[in-house]
């Protein structure tokens, strides 16, 4: 197993506890309903998105219930208009969109790197504020200069 392997593998159970964790805790005793929105339909993306859906499965006697689009997804609108216990948005493109819609319901935003995600604009709407948590995705220069020179 390369080291890239062994980074997106630990990023991915970090990710999973992390989240299921905010999952629980969201949801007390009720069945959580969460939005899976991904970026794209690339397959780190979606390695990510059914990791946590196992993860949460395994760990909890009432588990929640997921729901997975892209962005690309026709579905994708609609769905950012509905009331979620919790929008994990997995990327930056996903976090700019779920950001840039009204709506109250909490976010997480993960694979984002910081500077992306500072970049991004949030729609500020007093009536109905968002909260955000977000763990960022960022590379340590040395691994940046190493693919760049490749």
């Amino acid at each position: 197993m390369s080291f890239y392997q062994r980074v997106h593998q630990a990023a991915r159970t970090l990710l999973s506890r992390g989240v299921l964790l905010f999952v629980c805790l969201l949801c007390h005793s009720t069945q959580a309903e969460v939005l899976l929105l991904l970026s794209s339909d690339a397959p780190y993306y979606g390695e990510t998105a059914n990791s946590l859906q196992v993860a949460a499965g395994e760990d909890s006697t009432n588990a929640p219930t997921f729901r997975v689009l892209t962005l690309q997804s026709p579905e994708a609108d609609a769905a950012l208009t509905q009331t979620w216990q919790l929008i994990v948005a997995i990327g930056s493109k996903a976090t700019q969109q779920v950001l840039s819609e009204p709506g109250n319901s909490p976010v997480l935003s993960i694979f984002t790197p910081k500077n992306a995600f500072e970049n991004i604009k949030v729609r500020e709407d007093a009536a109905s504020p968002r909260s955000v948590s977000v763990i960022y995705l960022d590379q340590p220069l040395e691994r940046v200069v190493n693919l760049a020179t490749r």
